[in-house]
């Protein structure tokens, strides 16, 4: 009977671990000096323009929570009647309307676009077709009235994109009057 007997340099090697490879190289030491400034540029570039986005955003959510307060402060019952149903707001009810009369002329819709709220910059909470249900609910109400909207809507804690959000309002509400906190 034959015996067949291997040794480890015979043992055909395992596939190598890409990341770990790349964890245990110097990939700069391949680079010359152009190529590391241009490296560098670019990532001095990349972090000014996200300080820069930083910083618009925040001054952007200032101004959606001074509405929002505003909002609170001078008409108490509107506030009290959109947190009481904020509670009864299920997936079933996103895109649903709270209209609240202020007075003969004067009319808040709180429209229910998110499920959640949060704190995490990386998750949108707007949901664009709550949204857009939403408008269109306002849009077929408004008779004759003027819709002001608050620009940024959807955009300061729940993260949407104004972009995508102004596309929705011209969409829906063609002549609505966006409105910009100056102050």
């Amino acid at each position: 009977m034959e015996v067949n007997t291997t040794t480890v340099e015979d043992q055909p090697t395992q596939a190598t671990n890409p990341e770990a490879e790349i964890q245990n190289k110097n990939l700069a030491a391949d680079w010359d000096d152009e190529k590391l400034t241009e490296i560098g540029k670019d990532a001095k570039e990349g972090f000014e323009h996200d300080y820069q986005s930083r910083e618009d955003w925040e001054a952007d959510l200032e101004e959606w929570v001074k509405l929002a307060k505003q909002i609170r402060e001078k008409y108490p019952h509107v506030y009290s009647k959109y947190k009481a149903e904020c509670g009864m707001i299920g997936f079933e009810n996103l895109g649903s309307v709270s209209f609240s009369q202020v007075d003969e002329k004067l009319s808040i819709a709180s429209i229910f676009g998110q499920l959640r709220c949060g704190r995490d910059k990386s998750v949108v909470y707007t949901d664009y077709n709550a949204l857009r249900r939403g408008l269109k609910i306002v849009s077929n109400s408004k008779r004759d009235a003027f819709v002001y909207i608050p620009h940024g809507i959807g955009c300061g804690l729940a993260n949407g994109d104004w972009s995508v959000v102004l596309s929705i309002i011209e969409e829906t509400i063609p002549d609505a009057i966006i409105v910009k906190w100056e102050g």
